[in-house]
C-alpha cells in the first residue's frame, strides 16, 4: 500500500458555439407564444417582433415599444437612402453603408477566448439596438429584419459557428459579411475556411425566415442553459433541430447540453442525428464517444474513439481517452500503445510520460515503470511526483532499501508531506518493521497540517499496525478515527489490509476480530458475521470475545431512522380505470426495502444545500420555496421549518439520497408504499379523500401562502397501510425512474422493476397540494423535466435491505496507477501523534 494519488477523470470536449452571459430573470413570455411565432409559414413570420419576444423571454423587463420604434427609425432611414428603384448592387451598398458607416453597427469590442461577445446584451436583438455592437448572428439579424420590411431578397447562410447574410436575385448574387462592416467574400472563401462540403445539404443555402430563427435558436438555447435555466434551454434547442433537422451546430449543442444535464442516452440520440446529418463531422464523432462512455457503454465508446482516432491520428484528445478505457477495461497493451501515439503527437510532456510509467506499474513491469521515471527526473528534477513513483516501482520490485531512499529525498524537500510519511511507514511495515512502521506514519501526523486528505489513510494504517502489534485498544482508537473521518471510503480498505496482512501474521487470530468489528462498526453488519465467527472458533475466551458474541447478538435487523420497512412480495400495481400508462393492473414482485416515513423536510434539506459546494441544478430559489438564502446560507422560512422541501429538482432529491447514503425509491417502491400488498385506491384504503387525510386542491394567494401544505408529519388519518405520510398531497414526490407511459406493458415490470434505461422525463407520484380530486390517487402517474424546480414538486428517500455499498454508483472514466490503489476522498482530521 504505497501512495493512493487522485483518480483521472476525463470530462466533455464541447464545441459550442457561444460563450454565455449571466442572466437569472423570470421569463413572462411563454414558450408557447415563442413556438407559434415561429411555427406560422415562413412567408408569414415577422423577424422583428419574434426577436423581440425572444428578447423579452430574456429580459421580462424590456420596453418593446422603445425598440419597435428604433427599428421604424431604421427601416425609414433605409428606405430614404435606397430611394426608387435602385439597382442590386445599389441596394448592397445602401444597406451597407447605413448599417455599418451611417449608424455604426459593427462587430463586439468585447469578446472572450474564443471570440463571442462578453456583454450579454449583445447577444440578443435589444442589446444589438441599445449598444451597436454585435456577433455574426444578431448583426445579420439586422440586415434581414429591414430586407423584410422592405421587400429585398436577402437570405440568411449558415456556417460551423457562424453566419452571414446574402443577396440573391435573378439579376446579382453577393454575400454580405457583417462582421466586417459590410464585406463581400465568395463561397470558395468560406467553404475552405470552415470546411464545408461542395454537396453540403444545410452550410452555405440560403434559409428563409424560419429556418434563420431556428438557427439563432441553437444559441439562444445555450446562452439561457448557461444561466441555470436547463428547462428552457432544451426548448429552444429542440426547437431549433425540429426547424433545421439538418443542423449539426443544433444537433450537437442540444447533445452537449444533455450532456451536462446527465442524460446521456438523450445526447447519444442528438450526436448520432448530427451523424446522419453529417457523416464526417469529427466533433459530433468524438462527443459521442464521450456520451457513450460517461454512460458506461464502454465498448462502444471505444469503437467510436477509434473511429475518430482513424480519421484524425494526430488528434491528441482521442488517444487520451482510449488509453484511460483501455485501462479501465483491463487492456494495458492498448492503452500502453495509445499513451505511445499521444508522447509522439505531445513528445515529452509530463503527464503523458506519468501516464505512461502509471500504465507499465499496472501492468507489473516495475523495471520498464523505472526508466521512464528515470528519463523524467532528469527532465524535471523539480517534480518530487516522480520520486513518488521511482519509490512505487522500487518498492514492487521488493528493492524496500531504494524505495526508501526515494522517501527521504521527497521529505528533505517537502517536509510536511503526510503522503511520503505514510509510504514510508508502509515500506518498513512491509519489511516487518512495526515500530518504525508505526515512528514514521506517526511522525507524518505531527507534521502534516491538520486537514489533509491522507488522514484517513494513516489513520487505518495505524490501525492495522496495532493490530499487527497486539496492541488492540490503540487499534480500536485508530480505526475508529478512520471510520469517523471517511466511513464510505476506508471500511474497505482495513477489511483488504487485514486479509493480506493474515498470511505473515497466520496464529494471530484477532485479524479475523478486527474484520468483523471494522464491518460491524461501518455498518455492513451481515457481513461482519462470518469474521466474528470464525475469530471465536478459535478463541471462545477472552474480552474481545465477549464483545465478538455481543456484536453477533445485535446483528439482526436494523430499521434506518425515520424509515419504515416495507416487506418482500407481491402488490397490486397500477389501474384499468384511469389513463393508459397506468395500464394494465398488474401484480409486481418487490425485494424487501426501507423508505422514508415523511417527506423530507425543509430543514433537512436547506442543511444538505448548506454542505454542497454547487447548488443551481438543485433546488430553485423564489418566494415560493419553504427554504430561503440569507447570508450565503440555505434556511428554512420560519416557522415552515417541519414542511416538505419544495422548488427541488429530481438532481437535488437524488443527490440528497445519496448525500444520507440512501436513494430515491423506484416507482413501484413508492406505490406499494402508498397502495399495500393489496392495491388500495388510496394509501388509507379506499375511502374517499378528504381534507382530513390529504393535503389537495388548493390556491396559492398571500394570505394562506405557504400553509398550502402542511407539516410532514402531520394528518395521521391519511397514512398508508405501511404507517407512511402524505403519500398523496402536500408534494409531488419525485421517484427515480424515467417515464414511459408502456412500461408496465412489458414482462420485465413484474419482478423489481426499475424504469426504462434512459429518456426525457422522470416520474413524479403522489399528487400535490395544487391538484385536483380526480389526480389525487395512488396509482396516478406524472412526469416532468427532471431540472424542473417547481413549488409542489419534493421527495422522500429510500433505502435497500441488502447492503448500502450495493447502491453507491461507480465513478465514470477513472483508474488507479498501482494495482490495489485505493483512493480516499478529501477528509479532515486532528493531526496529533496519538490516538
Amino acid at each position: 500500500m504505497i501512495s493512493r494519488p487522485a483518480r483521472l477523470t476525463i470530462v466533455f470536449f464541447f464545441i459550442l458555439t457561444l460563450c454565455l452571459p449571466w442572466n437569472t430573470a423570470a421569463a413572462p413570455v411563454s414558450e408557447d407564444t415563442i413556438r407559434k411565432a415561429v411555427n406560422r409559414p415562413p412567408d408569414e413570420i415577422d423577424l422583428s417582433e419574434t426577436l423581440l419576444l425572444v428578447s423579452k423571454h430574456w429580459q421580462p423587463a424590456l420596453d418593446l415599444d422603445h425598440l419597435r420604434k428604433q427599428l421604424d427609425s431604421l427601416t425609414d432611414k433605409a428606405r430614404q437612402k435606397l430611394g426608387e428603384n435602385p439597382t442590386p448592387q445599389k441596394t448592397v451598398e445602401g444597406l451597407t453603408s447605413l448599417i455599418h458607416k451611417q449608424e455604426g453597427y459593427r462587430f463586439t469590442d468585447s469578446v472572450d477566448a474564443a471570440g463571442m461577445p462578453t456583454v450579454p446584451a449583445e447577444l440578443f436583438l435589444h442589446g444589438l439596438l441599445e449598444t451597436k455592437r454585435g456577433y455574426c448572428m444578431n448583426l445579420s439579424l439586422l440586415y434581414l429584419i429591414l430586407a423584410q420590411r422592405l421587400d429585398l431578397p436577402l437570405y440568411g447562410v449558415p456556417l460551423p459557428n457562424h453566419f452571414f447574410v446574402r443577396y440573391q436575385s435573378a439579376q446579382y448574387r453577393v454575400n454580405i459579411e457583417a462582421t466586417q462592416d459590410g464585406a463581400h467574400f465568395g463561397d470558395d472563401f468560406y467553404r475552405d475556411r470552415f470546411q464545408v462540403a461542395e454537396n453540403a445539404s444545410y452550410f452555405l443555402n440560403n434559409l428563409n425566415a424560419r429556418q434563420t430563427l431556428g438557427a439563432y435558436f441553437s444559441n439562444v438555447g445555450l446562452t439561457f442553459y448557461r444561466n441555470q435555466h436547463p428547462d428552457t434551454a432544451v426548448f429552444y434547442l429542440r426547437l431549433s433541430t425540429e426547424i433545421n433537422p439538418k443542423s449539426i451546430d443544433a444537433l450537437n449543442n442540444l447533445g452537449n447540453v444533455y450532456s451536462e444535464m446527465g442524460r446521456m442516452e438523450d445526447a447519444i440520440v442528438q450526436y448520432k442525428k448530427a451523424l446522419e446529418a453529417d457523416p464526417e463531422n469529427l466533433s459530433s464523432l468524438f462527443n459521442l464517444g464521450v456520451a457513450y462512455a460517461q454512460a458506461d457503454r464502454t465498448d462502444e465508446a471505444i469503437e467510436t474513439f477509434l473511429q475518430v482516432a482513424e480519421r484524425e491520428p494526430r488528434f491528441p484528445p482521442v488517444h487520451d481517452l482510449l488509453s484511460r478505457l483501455y485501462v479501465q477495461t483491463g487492456n494495458h497493451i492498448a492503452a500502453l500503445l495509445h499513451t505511445k501515439l499521444l508522447d509522439r503527437l505531445q513528445p515529452g510532456q509530463f503527464e503523458v510520460r506519468m501516464q505512461m510509467g502509471n500504465i507499465l506499474l499496472e501492468m507489473g513491469e516495475a523495471q520498464l515503470a523505472l526508466g521512464v521515471f528515470e528519463w523524467m527526473q532528469g527532465t524535471f528534477p523539480e517534480r518530487l511526483e516522480i520520486n513518488e513513483r521511482m519509490g512505487e516501482a522500487y518498492y514492487l520490485m521488493d528493492d524496500f532499501d531504494k524505495a526508501i531512499v526515494q522517501y527521504e529525498y521527497i521529505l528533505e524537500r517537502a517536509p510536511q508531506s503526510l503522503p511520503a510519511y505514510v509510504q514510508m511507514g508502509w515500506v518498513h511495515y512491509r519489511k516487518g518493521e512495526l515500530d518504525k512502521a508505526v515512528e514514521w506514519t506517526q511522525r507524518g501526523l505531527k507534521a502534516s497540517p491538520q486537514s489533509n486528505p491522507f488522514l484517513p489513510l494513516a489513520f487505518m494504517n495505524l490501525g492495522l499496525y496495532h493490530v499487527l502489534k497486539k496492541d488492540f485498544v490503540a487499534a480500536r482508537q485508530w480505526y475508529r478515527k478512520a471510520l469517523d473521518a471517511d466511513k464510505d471510503n476506508t471500511v474497505e480498505g482495513m477489511v483488504d489490509d487485514l486479509n493480506e496482512a493474515r498470511a505473515g501474521y497466520p496464529g494471530l487470530a484477532e485479524i479475523d476480530f478486527f474484520s468483523g468489528w471494522v464491518l460491524h462498526e461501518g455498518g455492513r453488519t451481515q457481513e461482519a458475521q462470518s469474521s466474528l465467527k470464525k475469530f471465536l472458533s478459535t478463541n471462545p475466551e477472552g474480552e474481545l470475545a465477549v464483545e465478538a458474541r455481543t456484536m453477533l447478538e445485535n446483528i439482526g435487523e436494523v430499521v434506518p431512522a425515520g424509515m419504515v420497512k416495507i416487506p418482500q412480495g407481491f402488490f397490486i400495481m397500477g389501474d384499468d380505470h384511469h389513463g393508459d400508462d397506468e395500464a394494465p393492473k398488474h401484480k409486481v414482485y418487490l425485494d424487501t426495502y426501507y423508505i422514508d416515513k415523511h417527506e423530507v423536510s425543509a430543514a433537512e434539506f436547506a442543511e444538505f444545500l448548506n454542505a454542497m459546494p454547487e447548488t443551481k441544478r438543485f433546488f430553485g430559489i423564489n418566494k415560493f420555496g419553504t427554504i430561503e438564502q440569507r447570508g450565503g446560507n440555505f434556511i428554512p422560512r420560519r416557522g415552515l421549518e417541519n414542511y416538505p422541501a419544495n422548488n427541488v429538482s429530481w438532481f437535488g432529491a437524488a443527490a440528497y439520497c445519496k448525500w444520507k447514503d440512501q436513494r430515491l425509491p423506484t416507482e413501484a417502491e413508492w406505490e406499494k408504499a402508498a397502495r399495500g400488498p393489496n392495491g388500495n385506491l388510496f394509501p388509507w384504503g379506499n375511502d374517499p379523500i378528504s381534507p382530513q387525510k390529504s393535503r389537495y386542491n388548493l390556491q396559492w394567494n398571500e394570505n394562506i401562502r405557504h400553509r398550502v401544505m402542511v407539516p410532514v408529519d402531520s394528518m395521521p388519518e391519511g397514512k398508508s397501510f405501511y404507517g407512511v405520510f402524505h403519500m398523496l398531497g402536500n408534494v409531488k414526490e419525485w421517484v427515480d425512474d424515467w417515464y414511459d407511459r408502456e412500461y408496465y406493458k412489458e414482462e420485465n415490470h413484474k419482478t423489481n422493476p426499475k424504469g426504462q434505461i434512459g429518456g426525457e422525463y422522470k416520474v413524479l407520484k403522489g399528487g400535490s397540494w395544487r391538484d385536483l380530486r380526480s389526480f389525487v390517487y395512488a396509482s396516478f402517474r406524472n412526469n416532468s423535466y427532471p431540472a424542473a424546480m417547481v413549488d409542489d414538486y419534493g421527495f422522500r428517500c429510500a433505502w435497500s435491505a441488502t447492503s448500502p455499498d450495493s447502491q453507491t454508483p461507480k465513478k465514470h472514466i477513472s483508474f488507479d496507477p498501482v494495482p490495489g490503489f485505493k483512493t480516499l476522498s478529501p477528509a479532515t482530521g486532528e493531526g496529533t501523534a496519538q490516538p
